[in-house]
C-alpha cells in the first residue's frame, strides 16, 4: 500500500518561512521514515535538537549533495532519529532519519524539503523541483499545491 502526504506549503508562500523560496513542506506523523529522493552523499547531518521547541536554528537536517552538484535539504527530523552521518553515501529509498518538528514548525510535525545549486543556502539560491511520480493536482507552475494529498506512484 503507497502512503499519501500532504503539502502543507509549497512554493514561493507569501507568509512564512517560503517567501521568496522553492520549497516544500509535507505533512506526515511524528515518527514517519523520511526516504533519500536520489543516491547522492551526506554533507551535513546533525540530530540534537528536540522536538517541539520552536526556536529557529534548532532543526534536525540531513544534507545530501549530488552528482549533479545539488544538494537536498532535509529538515525538521525528530531528535536522536538521523541515520546516516556525514560522509556516508546514500541510495534513493534509503532512511535518513524519522520525521519531526525539530526547530520553528509552529508545532506542526512536517518534513521541509528544498534543494539548492551547490552549497549555497541562501532563499535566492533554491531550485524549483516537480516530483514526475505525485498522484494529485498541480499548480499553475506545475509545481505542487498547498492543502494537496498526494500519493508516490512508482517510476
Amino acid at each position: 500500500m503507497r502512503s499519501a502526504s500532504v503539502v502543507s506549503q509549497s512554493y514561493c508562500n507569501p507568509h512564512g518561512g517560503h517567501s521568496d523560496t522553492f520549497a516544500y513542506d509535507w505533512s506526515m506523523p511524528p515518527g514517519a521514515p523520511i526516504t533519500a529522493s536520489r543516491d547522492g552523499v551526506v554533507i551535513f547531518s546533525n540530530d540534537e535538537f528536540a522536538d517541539d521547541d520552536n526556536v529557529n536554528g534548532h532543526e534536525n537536517n540531513v544534507f545530501v549533495e549530488h552528482g549533479d552538484g545539488t544538494v537536498v535539504r532535509y529538515t525538521h527530523l525528530q531528535q536522536g532519529s538521523v541515520a546516516v552521518a556525514t560522509g556516508s553515501a546514500v541510495v534513493a529509498g534509503q532512511t535518513l532519519g524519522l520525521n519531526g518538528s525539530s526547530g520553528n514548525t509552529g508545532g506542526q510535525p512536517h518534513l521541509h524539503l528544498e534543494v539548492f545549486r551547490g552549497r549555497n543556502y541562501a532563499k535566492s539560491n533554491s531550485l524549483p523541483v516537480n516530483f514526475r511520480n505525485a498522484e494529485g493536482a498541480l499548480d499553475a507552475r506545475g509545481g505542487l499545491a498547498a492543502g494537496t494529498r498526494y500519493t508516490a506512484a512508482p517510476y
